[in-house]
């Protein structure tokens, strides 16, 4: 699912979804519940510069989902075994446009990585939802997120109606 998100697909450090200006603004995270093989926590995925990494960095081990759950009151979380949170770096991006914002480039991009994510998850008969109504301070209260960064999206996955 990460690498459908943002996995390096070619020697110059291009990825499953495009970026205005190569920049690359997001960050995937991982809240892992009820994963195989992964203890319950958080991650940070690192999909390599020019050469795929594909790895998850442990940022922390501690249960989150079921606070996320209480934190949005949307059914979509209660039994998510795994949720996506993608951010987005506006400055990243302004960086490369001389130190103009460009926020919708970046907006633009979390759409693609979210369209990818949802072809990804119908190829694997998961069911997937994309949410950015969230109140970003309670969800900042919960997850280890770069104050750099902005949420842009909530994905919980996972086999549908469980």
């Amino acid at each position: 699912m990460l690498w459908a998100g943002q996995g390096v697909t070619a020697d110059w450090g291009g990825r499953s979804a495009p970026s205005a200006k190569s920049t690359y603004p997001l960050s995937l995270f991982l809240i892992a519940s009820k994963v195989a093989g992964l203890e319950a926590g958080e991650y940070q995925y690192v999909p390599g510069d020019r050469t795929p990494v594909h790895q998850l960095k442990p940022i922390k081990e501690v249960e989150l989902q079921q606070a996320i759950f209480e934190a949005m009151k949307e059914s979509s979380f209660k039994n998510a075994p795994a949720i996506i949170v993608i951010t987005g770096n506006m400055d990243k991006m302004a960086e490369s446009y001389g130190g103009i914002p460009h926020d919708k480039e970046v907006y633009l991009e979390a759409g693609h990585v979210g369209e990818n994510l949802y072809l990804q998850a119908e190829s694997l008969k998961l069911g997937l939802v994309t949410i950015s109504g969230f109140d970003e301070a309670k969800i900042r209260d919960l997850v280890t997120i770069p104050a750099t960064d902005t949420i842009i999206y909530l994905v919980p996955f996972g086999l549908p109606n469980q």
